[in-house]
């Protein structure tokens, strides 16, 4: 299927290679949002900051996940090993 939209898909495109917390970043996303509930699409976000999550939910994303598979292991795995050093 073709793709509908002619805008960059990636914070690279943009020159924010790395982060999504850039402004104009942050507006494509916004505006992402709002284009796809337009015409009647959900848009979803996967974040690896809980902060950001609001702020996705209140531009009108209509599912977000927090965290990665990895990151989580990572912090998990982190703790525990602290628990055995304490």
């Amino acid at each position: 299927m073709a793709s509908s939209s002619a805008r960059p898909t990636s914070p690279a495109s943009y020159g924010h290679a790395g982060t999504w917390t850039g402004p104009e970043i942050q507006q494509v996303l916004k505006d992402a949002a709002t284009r796809l509930a337009a015409i009647g699409k959900p848009a979803g976000m996967l974040t690896p900051n809980p902060e950001d999550a609001p702020r996705c939910i209140d531009w009108g994303y209509r599912f977000v996940a927090v965290g990665t598979n990895v990151g989580l292991l990572h912090s998990s795995a982190d703790e525990l090993a602290r628990s055995f050093k304490d």
